[in-house]
């Protein structure tokens, strides 16, 4: 899969124009289903991006900023977000993978 790339002021994929048309995805949902879920509403939309974000919270029951003190090495949330970027990848659809909630615990 190629990656999008910057050119000046805009970005390209395949060397031609690539325009953001995307979302969010906020959380950890804690089931493959619903990541899976995620990406098929975006394929729906017609979405090229999903920004991953937030997903290292604990089980089970999450709320926004819980993540806890060794949550980044949690295989169960790690295991899940790699199954959302590769269904992801299967539908065409780049992610931005933010760690902005890691801030608190590294």
């Amino acid at each position: 899969m190629a990656f999008v790339r910057a050119a000046g002021n805009i970005f390209t994929l395949n060397n031609s124009p690539w325009f953001l048309i995307g979302a969010a995805i906020y959380g950890y949902y804690g089931s493959n289903a619903a990541y899976k879920n995620r990406v098929d509403a975006a394929v729906l939309g017609e979405f090229n991006i999903l920004r991953f974000i937030n997903f290292m919270q604990t089980e089970p029951y999450p709320t926004l900023y819980d993540a806890t003190a060794g949550s980044e090495f949690n295989e169960s949330i790690w295991s899940k977000v790699d199954y959302g970027i590769d269904q992801a990848r299967q539908a065409g659809i780049k992610i931005l993978l933010d760690l902005s909630d890691v801030q608190g615990i590294c």
